[in-house]
């Protein structure tokens, strides 16, 4: 090899490592171009991601990206976004969802999870105003306030004309046919009047009242016309009367004493009422006993007062200035 070539290929050979070493990272950017040559995922014209690294070499980091996440202004903070006002970063801005399905930005009580109720509001966001509702209505034909559960209505907050909110009926052109009717015959008549599904005598729990005698339910031995109310934790109907632990058709079994508070003063007086459940104008039988029960200034808890009619106020057995303890405006 002549001297010449030998420069020549000493020279070249210098140039292809020289170029290499100006980048360190092998991202064709030398390295006084690119902000970190140990990185070949840095360099000038690179795509920037959300990292939080500068990875275009433009001095600032997560800036201007395509794929970086769109954020939607929840004002109301419901945790659903407006369409109008999206911002797009990699860090979600305060106040921001991901989503924009709200309705109504302004109104937290508006948005696609809300339940919809009758109130001319579009709740849950679903373009339909008072829509989804649980109120079926049933064509009431026979007008005898029973639908048939085959003919159901639309679901709106108002009954539709001719529509009623009770189903069952099982034969809507006569009025006289319906869940609630009394069976008028209990042997020759092969009408079904009160939908049980059972036609003329029919004794079907065996406690010797038939569903057209008046049997509210034919399949529970436990409900009869004859059977006492009783106080009891199921809220049955014993005696078929239309109401469970009530003491309306003579008593029930195993009542609870209270004591009547007529003049609502907080204590009972000596008046007992025998009822299944507490009530208004019913107290626990405690012994505090109130001795005028139709004066609400008289009970053991008032203070005693003189007065012409020598009343006992406190209920302590002592009136006026009898009371060993003083009674108020004594001298």
């Amino acid at each position: 090899m002549t001297r010449t070539a030998s420069l020549l290929l000493l020279a070249l050979t210098g140039c292809i490592f020289g170029s290499s070493a100006l980048d360190g990272d092998g991202d064709g950017s030398p390295a006084s171009l690119d902000c970190d040559d140990n990185d070949a995922s840095v360099f000038p014209r690179a795509a920037e991601t959300c990292d939080g690294v500068d990875n275009d070499c433009d001095g600032a980091v997560d800036d201007v990206i395509e794929d970086a996440p769109v954020w939607y202004t929840d004002a109301d903070g419901d945790g659903f976004g407006t369409p109008i006002g999206s911002t797009s970063s990699c860090l979600q801005p305060a106040g921001t969802v991901t989503n924009d399905a709200d309705c109504d930005d302004a109104n937290p009580a508006l948005h696609p999870s809300a339940v919809e109720a009758c109130n001319e509001v579009d709740d849950d966001c679903d373009g339909a105003v008072d829509d989804d509702l649980p109120t079926t209505w049933y064509l009431d034909a026979d007008g005898d306030g029973y639908g048939l559960d085959v003919q159901p209505g639309p679901s709106t907050c108002t009954a539709p004309d001719g529509y009623v909110a009770r189903g069952g009926d099982c034969d809507d052109a006569r009025a006289d046919v319906h869940p609630m009717a009394t069976e008028v015959d209990c042997g020759f008549d092969a009408t079904d009047y009160n939908c049980d599904g059972s036609v003329g005598y029919a004794d079907t729990d065996g406690d010797g009242i038939a569903a057209c005698g008046g049997d509210c339910d034919d399949a529970d031995a436990r409900r009869s016309p004859a059977l006492p109310e009783r106080c009891d934790d199921a809220d049955l109907d014993e005696d078929c009367d239309g109401s469970a632990d009530d003491l309306d058709s003579g008593g029930a079994l195993d009542p609870i004493p209270w004591a009547a508070d007529t003049d609502g003063d907080g204590f009972g007086g000596s008046t007992r009422i025998e009822a299944c459940d507490a009530a208004v104008g019913r107290l626990p039988v405690d012994g505090d006993v109130d001795c005028n029960d139709l004066d609400p200034l008289v009970s053991p808890a008032a203070t005693e007062a003189c007065d012409p009619l020598r009343t006992d106020e406190d209920c302590d057995g002592y009136a006026d200035e009898a009371d060993p303890d003083g009674a108020a405006g004594l001298g």
